[in-house]
């Protein structure tokens, strides 16, 4: 194991750290609210009491958001085939919350979204350069 990751550019090494640390990032981000989802979810749609997203549609998105961290973390930890899709749910999940966060005026949790959003977009714009090589099926 230890010479494989020696034979790893720091480019490559860069992508599976970055990857791996916001995979397991995600998936116990969602991974400790599945215990209290119905909590966290009814959580979600108290914040957004008064809103036009108000009551059957927050609380929609308060279960859609911790399967969803879930969904994103492990995708990125399993790696290969599933970590493209896994950071395009990521990406798409950075902007329903970042819609969210505005909607309510939650300026304290944008940043927060958007150094997400950015890391998501970094190892996905590396990911043919530094992550491992898929070759096509039909050539």
């Amino acid at each position: 194991m230890m010479s494989e990751i020696s034979n790893l550019s720091n480019e490559q090494l860069a992508y599976h750290s970055a990857r791996l640390a916001m995979g397991v990032s995600l998936l116990f981000h969602g991974g400790v609210r599945l215990p209290k989802l119905q909590t966290f979810a009814s959580g979600v749609a108290k914040g957004y009491e008064g809103t036009f997203i108000g009551g059957f549609p927050s609380l929609t998105a308060g279960y859609f958001i911790v399967f969803a961290e879930v969904a994103v973390g492990l995708g990125l930890l399993i790696g290969g085939q599933f970590t493209r899709w896994a950071l395009v749910l990521g990406i798409a999940l950075m902007g329903v919350l970042m819609f969210g966060t505005t909607l309510v005026e939650a300026w304290e949790r944008l940043p927060s979204q958007i150094v997400h959003l950015i890391i998501f977009y970094l190892i996905l714009m590396n990911r043919h350069t530094s992550g491992p090589k898929v070759e096509p099926a039909l050539k």
